[in-house]
């Protein structure tokens, strides 16, 4: 029996990405210090720990511990992303193409999202609302009312909603939002 071939550099760089977002505990602006400092996001997992307790990366002792443990899992990774993709879910570093272009201009864009749904070319204007996995009523009322108000001007809504919130969009079909948006989750942390 053969082993499974290594993957290429291309993919270990994107299974790296998708590690330190969902299994090292990382949020954007932590992956950006943590990768700023060591260069890409393979090298943060082979750092040491002593290198991971640098005072300048701002860790706590569960995101080191995660990163030195967990999150070196990339088979595990593969795994999951497999199983997303196995039910539609499309997952987006932010260096891949189809990673929405105007999140780039953001200093703090999410290093990875997923998506249900489609974005297409038509979509333009498009609204994408991305916020927190656990809002306040406040904020999840305020979100639905901005999402609400730009789908009735017939522009798209690219929501934000975490993997536990699979609710469909309450508008009416006339609703560009249902036609060709998609549904956004900034991966902050493992979807399962």
């Amino acid at each position: 029996m053969t082993a499974p071939a290594e993957p290429s550099r291309p993919e270990t760089r994107r299974l790296a990405q998708l590690s330190l977002m969902w299994r090292g505990r990382l949020g954007p602006m932590g992956f950006r210090r943590v990768v700023g400092h060591f260069g890409t996001p393979e090298a943060v997992l082979e750092a040491s720990a002593e290198d991971l307790r640098l005072p300048s990366l701002r860790l706590e002792p569960d995101q080191i511990e995660a990163l030195l443990g967990r999150a070196r899992d990339l088979a595990r990774v593969a795994e999951v992303e497999q199983r997303l993709r196995e039910l539609q879910i499309s997952v987006w570093c932010d260096y891949d193409p189809a990673y929405p272009a105007l999140l780039h201009e953001l200093k703090d864009r999410p290093p990875v999202l997923c998506a249900t749904g489609r974005v297409l070319a038509s979509d333009d204007p498009a609204v994408a609302i991305v916020g927190t996995r656990s809002p306040t009523p406040e904020g999840r009322a305020l979100a639905e009312a901005l999402g609400h108000a730009c789908a009735d001007e017939l522009t798209t809504v690219i929501s934000g909603p975490g993997l536990r919130h699979r609710r469909a969009p309450r508008r009416p079909a006339r609703s560009r939002a249902h036609r060709g948006g998609a549904r956004l989750r900034d991966r902050g942390r493992h979807p399962h």
